[in-house]
């Protein structure tokens, strides 16, 4: 660097005590350089060594003010501001021992009833894993008709949610085990207000797996009363039918009142659905659909889209020569 070159460098240090900002200058810098770095020619290096000893005597003097203190600002460790959660112990049923035999929850998976009865404490019959699911969930799940009984016989809770807010119902209508619905129906399971954390019932979940023998025997369960409720997207039933591609359902729900025209949080009716999938043969039960109501096909969502418009391939010349097939 040329003697006759002026550069001013400006470096900010955090003063503990006061929290105060001090700056030095290159005045002070180079009188400190030309006495005891002057053989060294290189400005960054005199910088790099100004500061250190700086640093140094900084520290010296903050011991001094502070006698009690034997640890330096730079060797004091930052507590710890995340602490771990206490881990909670995993009941009994869902321990696994030592010696790798499986747990109940294992076994009512497998459907092994025999096994199970040997294991099971009573105790555990409404155990959860770390899905919040109990055994029931579990057995209706896998449609284990023999295990549901068992459970249900020594006391299983049927309103219990998972970590998603499904009740065991909900898992076998969307699993499509219609006996294993039967059961749980003819238990006394909750079908008019069992709504998981999406606000679907086990209609929703019967409309999404296509299965009729489950529909039939949650309408006949609800007194038909939960045709036409709604999830947090305002779907029905029939929307979820509809965009699923299960054209036998859609008679059967119409028939027994649902809202042909229901719009969801899009302002979507089952017809929308329907085009927006591309599902021709649910097209075709709507538009065939004519009582009491109509399929609107002038129905604009909040796109402002028909339900003709909205299909992800229209043309006009394609969609109704398709449809006509």
């Amino acid at each position: 660097m040329a003697n006759n070159e002026k550069y001013f460098y400006f470096i900010k240090r955090l003063d503990t005590n006061s929290e105060t900002q001090t700056f030095v200058t290159a005045y002070w810098i180079r009188n400190y350089v030309s006495d005891v770095n002057e053989k060294i020619g290189d400005a960054r290096r005199q910088l790099v060594g100004y500061l250190l000893e700086k640093d140094k005597g900084w520290i010296q003097k903050d011991k001094a003010s502070h006698p009690g203190r034997k640890d330096s600002p730079r060797s004091i460790k930052p507590k710890k501001l995340i602490y771990d959660k206490p881990k909670s112990k995993p009941t009994l049923a869902a321990r696994q021992s030592l010696d790798n035999v499986p747990t109940v929850f294992d076994l009512v998976r497998k459907g092994i009833l025999s096994d199970l009865e040997k294991a099971l404490n009573l105790t555990d019959v409404n155990a959860t894993n770390s899905a919040n699911e109990t055994l029931l969930h579990v057995a209706a799940t896998h449609g284990h008709l023999e295990i549901i009984d068992y459970l249900i016989s020594k006391g299983a809770k049927l309103e219990v949610k998972d970590n998603k807010g499904r009740t065991p119902l909900h898992r076998a209508a969307e699993k499509g085990h219609d006996k294993a619905v039967n059961r749980l129906l003819q238990a006394g399971a909750n079908i008019v207000a069992s709504k998981d954390m999406d606000g679907c019932t086990p209609m929703h979940y019967a409309a999404i797996s296509g299965n009729m023998e489950i529909l039939e025997e949650l309408l006949v369960a609800g007194n038909n009363k939960n045709i036409n409720d709604k999830n947090i997207w305002r779907k029905t039933p029939l929307h979820l039918a509809a965009e699923h591609g299960h054209s036998n359902l859609i008679d059967f729900l119409l028939s027994n009142g649902s809202a042909i025209n229901a719009l969801d949080n899009n302002k979507d009716t089952p017809l929308h659905c329907a085009c927006k999938a591309g599902h021709f043969d649910s097209v075709r039960a709507l538009l065939n659909w004519s009582a009491p109501d109509k399929a609107n096909l002038q129905a604009a969502n909040s796109l402002k889209k028909t339900p003709l418009q909205a299909h992800r391939l229209y043309t006009p010349e394609y969609f109704i020569f398709s449809v006509n097939q």
